[in-house]
C-alpha cells in the first residue's frame, strides 16, 4: 500500500508589532519557497503580511496551555543593573511557549523558524536531507535555537526546560552573579539554549559552518572569516556580497578566496533599503524559469544608500541643526 506523503515542513516567523522589514521578509520566503506554507505569528499591527502570501496568525491564540501558564507562574527578570528591556526580555522566553502551543494544536512536527529580518534565498525543501540526523539547528554564534526544528519533541523539552530553569534558584543565582561584572547582559532564551542542550544531550548543528559550499548566516553584520565591505554601514562592516546573473548570492571567505553560497542572510542592523535590492538579484533565479547559462561572473552587490535615503538623511540633520540653532537663538 502506497505510504501517505509527508506533510511539507512550513516556515515560521514570530514578531510582535510592525517594523518596515516584514513585507521583505515575507516577499523573499514566498518567492524562493512557493510550495511551502509560510506562518507569520503576530499581532493585529503586521495583520496586512496575509495578504503578501503568508498566513497570519494571532499569537496571543496561543497564549494558553500548561507549559506557558507555567511560564507565568515561574519567570522572573534576571538581569545586569544596565540592562533594561524589561518587556522584551520576557517575550523571546514567551515566544518559544506560543510557538510550541501553536504547533501542539496543528500537529506540526518537522519545522523552519529564523529571525523575522532574515532573508530566505534558497529552496528549503532541498536542504533539509542533511539535518535528518539532528534535533535542531541553532545560528547566533550556536547559542539559539534556529533554522530546522526536527521535531515537536525538541521544542517541548525546551519549553519545560526553561520553565525548570526558573524554578532553580541555585541557577538563577549564578546567572544573576554573572552580570555583577556584565551590567549590560542578561539571563535570556539563548543561556537557557546553552544550558538544554548541554543537559539534555540535544543533537545540534551550526547552520553557519560551511557545508557543501554553502552556508546560512548567522548575521551580515560578523565577518565569520568572510570578506568585508571596506565601508562601515550604520558603523559595522558587513560581509561582503557578491552575485551571479542567475540570482545566486555568494560570500568569499578570506583564508583561500572560495566563494561559498548564501543560503539566508539575517539582517539584524542593516537599513530596510538594502532588502529589496537583495532580493531584487535573487529574483532572477525565478524569472522565467530562472536564469540558464547564465555568465559565471562574480559581481559585489553595492550597499551603498539610495540617492533618496540620502536626500532624507540630509533633510533630517538639516532640521535638528534648525532646530538647535533656533533653541541657541532663544536663549
Amino acid at each position: 500500500m502506497q505510504q501517505p506523503k509527508e506533510t511539507p515542513a512550513p516556515i515560521l516567523f514570530i514578531h510582535k508589532g510592525n517594523s518596515d522589514y516584514l513585507r521583505y521578509t515575507v516577499e523573499a520566503a514566498r518567492l524562493s519557497n512557493p510550495g511551502k506554507e509560510i506562518i507569520f505569528l503576530g499581532d493585529a499591527s503586521n495583520a496586512y503580511l496575509k495578504d503578501l502570501g503568508a498566513r497570519h496568525v494571532n499569537l496571543m491564540d496561543y497564549n494558553r496551555g500548561p507549559e506557558i501558564e507555567t511560564f507565568y507562574q515561574v519567570y522572573q527578570s534576571v538581569k545586569g543593573a544596565r540592562h533594561g528591556k524589561d518587556e522584551w526580555l520576557k517575550f523571546v522566553f514567551q515566544r518559544w511557549y506560543h510557538i510550541y502551543h501553536f504547533i501542539e494544536a496543528e500537529k506540526i512536527d518537522r519545522f523552519w523558524t529564523f529571525d523575522s529580518d532574515t532573508i530566505i534565498l534558497c529552496d528549503l525543501a532541498g536542504q533539509e536531507e542533511k539535518f535528518t540526523g539532528f534535533d535542531c539547528t541553532e545560528q547566533c554564534e550556536g547559542i539559539c535555537m534556529n533554522g530546522y526544528i526536527g521535531s515537536r519533541r525538541v521544542v517541548r523539552g525546551y519549553v519545560q526546560k526553561m520553565n525548570e530553569l526558573f524554578s532553580r534558584p541555585g541557577y538563577l543565582q549564578e546567572q544573576q552573579a554573572d552580570f555583577a561584572d556584565n551590567p549590560g547582559f542578561a539571563f535570556t532564551e539563548m543561556r537557557a539554549y546553552e544550558t538544554y542542550k548541554a543537559e539534555d544531550h540535544v543533537k545540534t548543528f551550526h547552520l553557519q559552518r560551511v557545508l557543501r559550499d554553502e552556508t546560512f548566516d548567522d548575521c551580515i553584520c560578523v565577518a565569520h572569516g568572510m570578506e568585508t565591505y571596506d565601508t562601515p554601514l550604520n558603523d559595522r562592516r558587513l560581509k561582503k556580497m557578491y552575485w551571479r546573473a542567475d540570482g545566486e548570492i555568494f560570500f568569499r571567505r578570506q583564508a583561500d578566496g572560495k566563494f561559498l553560497k548564501a543560503n539566508t542572510l539575517n539582517m539584524s542592523w542593516v537599513p530596510t533599503y538594502l532588502y529589496p535590492r537583495i532580493i531584487k538579484i535573487a529574483a532572477r533565479k525565478y524569472a522565467a524559469g530562472g536564469a540558464t547559462g547564465a555568465a559565471p561572473e562574480m559581481r559585489v552587490l553595492p550597499i551603498h544608500p539610495p540617492l533618496a535615503y540620502r536626500s532624507k538623511a540630509a533633510l533630517n540633520t538639516v532640521k535638528v541643526l534648525l532646530a538647535k540653532t533656533r533653541h541657541w537663538i532663544g536663549q
